[in-house]
């Protein structure tokens, strides 16, 4: 059950399918805002575009439009196998989009796909917010074997590592719905995706103007790797936000919108 605020938001969106190379694309948009630039919203592992809902409505600076993955949500296309896969498809939908140039932001999976779109296709990438993401990614394969085999008994672990200890029961209960929501085996692919990223040997290649955005708490992505981000990519800046898990949008809507809102009006002061 979605939350009646939520609900609000995903009603006052406009869903759109977009024909991709991979197969027709279902995003959620918002109607654009003047001159703000659109924002391509990427999800997280085993996520949907629905995730992005608290912050759709919040946002003054970008234009978002939330991208469904491949194999995930109500996508009936089959799973992509790699971030370069998703860059691929985040390089279409900008294409049918129809602009020249977009913001794209990431959170964990998502950001590793919205770092390598920025370096793949500085032209079209205006920046890059990548949350609670890193260079790469440590990746428990025991977890992923037992949700692969109870996916009930890992649901609350999953759920309280998207939020911090000193989150509000409300909050909490609606990251157990977020999570309950996710099909294990889509998550347990994506883990696997994670695993393989690593974008330590090129990231000081990356010069599109980056925001890193993570928590202090996160256990899923812990702070560490977002510090790297934010030292190696040249253009970064970095903003941490406490308490907090790794569902920073859930648990933080109005902060975590106005970080993003800040950090693309201040590339208009350059």
């Amino acid at each position: 059950m979605v939350a009646p605020a939520v609900n609000s938001i995903m009603r006052s969106l406009m869903v759109r399918t977009i024909e991709t190379r991979f197969g027709p694309c279902r995003v959620m948009m918002r109607e654009a805002n003047g001159a703000a630039p659109i924002a391509l919203l990427l999800h997280g592992s085993g996520g949907r575009a629905e995730i992005w809902s608290p912050v759709t409505g919040i946002f003054r600076e970008v234009a978002p439009v939330a991208i469904e993955m491949p194999g995930h949500g109500e996508s009936r296309l089959p799973l992509l196998s790699s971030v370069e896969d998703h860059v691929f498809l985040v390089e279409d939908v900008r294409a049918a989009l129809a602009i020249e140039t977009c913001v794209v932001v990431g959170h964990s999976l998502g950001g590793a796909i919205a770092i390598q779109y920025a370096r793949d296709f500085p032209q079209r990438c205006h920046a890059v917010v990548a949350a609670s993401a890193g260079p790469n990614f440590i990746v428990d394969f025991d977890r992923i074997a037992a949700l692969e085999v109870s996916w009930e008994s890992s649901i609350e672990h999953f759920a309280r590592g998207q939020v911090s200890p000193d989150a509000a029961p409300d909050v909490l209960a609606r990251a157990r719905t977020v999570v309950r929501a996710r099909d294990p085996k889509v998550l347990a692919h994506d883990l696997r995706i994670c695993n393989a990223f690593d974008a330590s040997g090129w990231l000081a290649k990356v010069a599109t103007p980056t925001l890193v955005i993570c928590a202090y708490e996160d256990p899923l992505t812990p702070l560490d790797g977002s510090l790297v981000l934010a030292r190696q990519i040249a253009r970064a800046v970095l903003t941490v936000i406490g308490p907090g898990g790794h569902s920073l949008m859930l648990e933080h809507p109005i902060r975590f919108a106005r970080a993003i809102d800040a950090f693309i009006e201040s590339l208009r002061t350059r």
